[in-house]
């Protein structure tokens, strides 16, 4: 859908309700500009999740989940730490 828009003298552009509801965007919500390729593009918040997380997905294999891997590793070294105290409390006894 194609809509011609009129930029004011302070650079304002009105978006058009049908647009706004068709990315369910509300008043105050905020929108990031991006120029690609000469090409204006406007972005809502939930499109720059999507992006990122489409980037992100380029880089981990299917069925990680880095989630699953942070709280492995967190618990390895909880546990290296705990040993670590132990070794000191026996040493010093």
């Amino acid at each position: 859908m194609d809509t011609v828009v009129e930029m004011n003298k302070d650079g304002r552009v009105t978006i058009p309700i049908g647009f706004r509801r068709e990315i369910d965007m509300e008043n105050g919500g905020k929108l990031t500009l991006r120029q690609e390729d000469g090409v204006l593009k406007i972005l809502t918040q939930q499109q720059l999740l999507e992006d990122a997380r489409a980037a992100v997905n380029e880089f981990v294999p299917v069925g990680v989940s880095l989630v699953d891997e942070l709280l492995a590793e967190r618990q390895r070294e909880a546990e290296k730490e705990a040993c670590e105290a132990t070794s000191r409390d026996e040493s010093s006894a």
